[in-house]
């Protein structure tokens, strides 16, 4: 659909306005609002009532009741959770509101317990707990890679009739849920808004604005390509060439400015599910199609293949992604998630701009795939039932709280201050955001046979052939789809 370059003037700017002044009240000139961590002296208020877009009650009680999380370790995890109240973070001081607010609405105590920083060895850990009977964690923040094998264990709750969780709300991801759950309605892993990675593990394309207008030889050619993507005229084809015509590289093509950075790991699925491409299809209740061999996906394969084995303007890693060369201005175009603008761009001098990954068809709809470690929230079994009305009604009034604190803070951190100035910029993340998505074969692909990640093996050798590998591993997943459809069935 296409769109004009326009204010935006809804209530989540609105309220992203009143956060980011509360946020940056008492800074001098020059100091920091966008790393994470760091310390400062700041202090935020509740978010006033008639803001709130959830339907809790205003006089629930928990009495002090104490709600303890667990989540991995380090300092990405942890900072979904936990910060000081006096930190000079931006996305830190959004945090501290979030969980004050919680508090202070629901009369609870949040206490947040970080495990391993190796995401299995946390989640190894918290399953044999559960399984063991011990009720020591209320809600576990785990990868989602790893969270769903839980599910299949039976180790969380469906928490679809919970008292006070509404999936209607817009700070819950319904649709990835969805897709999560075979259109069940179950819930077992909770997505949304909650969860700063849901969005931060979003996939996106970074672009060198000087690098970029100077390549196109026109100073507002970075403003043609947002309208571009606004008109809905995005596409890999026309991508494909501006990774082509912008890189500067010397006689021998093997130094100077590249067109694009990638790697041949997690990005190629992030990849290929942003362009449009469909692994497959939940059609209702425990019925699910894989659909990922078809002409479509073969001639994307194809076309992946030219623009990193061929396109003189590409440079390959052979691992993930890494972000210094875009960071030091040898890369015009990078593909990573919107947390690397938070996390390794904040010393970057040149201006850069933020887009969805190109649809590879202009009739699709623009995607956005979320990195398979983004954090699933999950309710254990072994939970006491006088206790779940409180863990319910704090999921909620996190995930309400978390869109009007956390989000916008994230987004004016990932824009550097932009959010609230340039219009242009919102729009883009906005369409990011809605675009976000996930695939069932990619979700559940380590009980698939690795059948959703099957672009990692074919673009680490080039000379795969698509078609064998994928009746290979569908073969081989066709009775897991089986099982894994009977446990949401049941």
């Amino acid at each position: 659909m296409k769109q004009k370059l326009q204010l935006l003037c809804g209530c989540m700017t609105m309220c992203l306005l009143l956060c980011h002044l509360a946020a940056c009240a008492g800074k001098g000139p020059g100091e920091d609002t966008g790393t994470i961590g760091g310390t400062g002296g700041q202090q935020q208020t509740t978010t006033p009532v008639d803001t709130r877009p959830d339907d809790l009650p205003d006089d629930l009680d928990f009495d002090n009741e104490t709600i303890t999380i667990a989540c991995r370790g380090g300092l990405r995890w942890e900072a979904e959770l936990i910060a000081a109240e006096d930190s000079s973070s931006t996305v830190d001081v959004a945090v501290y509101t979030r969980n004050k607010a919680v508090e202070d609405r629901l009369h609870v105590l949040l206490n947040v317990i970080p495990g391993d920083t190796s995401q299995d060895t946390f989640m190894q850990n918290v399953s044999i707990q559960i399984r063991s009977g011990i009720d020591e964690y209320d809600i576990v923040a785990g990868a989602q890679f790893l969270a769903v094998q839980g599910v299949l264990e039976s180790l969380y709750l469906d928490m679809s009739q919970a008292p006070y969780l509404d999936f209607d709300k817009p700070y819950w991801n319904n649709s990835y849920m969805d897709n999560l759950s075979m259109k069940s309605g179950k819930r077992y892993c909770l997505a949304g808004d909650l969860a700063l990675s849901m969005i931060g593990w979003t996939t996106c394309v970074y672009f060198n604005k000087p690098l970029y207008n100077n390549a196109r030889g026109d100073g507002g050619a970075a403003d043609a390509l947002y309208q571009t993507v606004l008109d809905g005229n995005w596409t890999f084809e026309m991508f494909s060439e501006l990774v082509k015509s912008c890189a500067q590289l010397n006689d021998t093509g093997t130094d100077g400015i590249w067109g694009l950075y990638v790697d041949t790991n997690s990005t190629t699925d992030r990849i290929t599910l942003s362009a449009g491409m469909k692994f497959s299809e939940v059609k209702g209740t425990g019925e699910v199609e894989v659909t990922m061999y078809n002409d479509t996906m073969l001639q994307f394969v194809d076309d992946i293949k030219e623009l990193y084995f061929e396109n003189e303007g590409t440079l390959v890693y052979p691992s993930d992604i890494q972000y210094e060369p875009f960071i030091g201005g040898e890369s015009v175009f990078v593909v990573g998630t919107l947390n690397a603008a938070v996390y390794y761009f904040s010393s970057m001098t040149d201006d850069y701009g933020i887009i969805p990954f190109p649809k590879y068809q202009a009739e699709m709809e623009y995607s956005a795939s979320v990195q398979d470690n983004v954090a699933l929230y999950m309710v254990p079994r072994t939970v006491a039932e006088d206790r779940r009305e409180a863990v319910s009604a704090t999921l909620e009034c996190m995930a309400s709280e978390s869109s009007i604190t956390v989000l916008p803070a994230f987004y004016e951190s990932a824009l550097k201050g932009r959010y609230t100035k340039d219009p242009v910029s919102a729009q883009m993340v906005d369409i990011i955001h809605d675009a976000a998505c996930t695939d069932f074969v990619y979700v559940y692909t380590y009980n698939l046979s690795k059948l959703g990640t099957i672009m990692r093996a074919i673009m680490s050798d080039p000379s795969s052939n698509f078609t064998s590998l994928y009746q290979e591993r569908v073969n081989n997943a066709s009775e897991m789809l089986r099982q894994i459809a009977d446990f949401y069935l049941q």
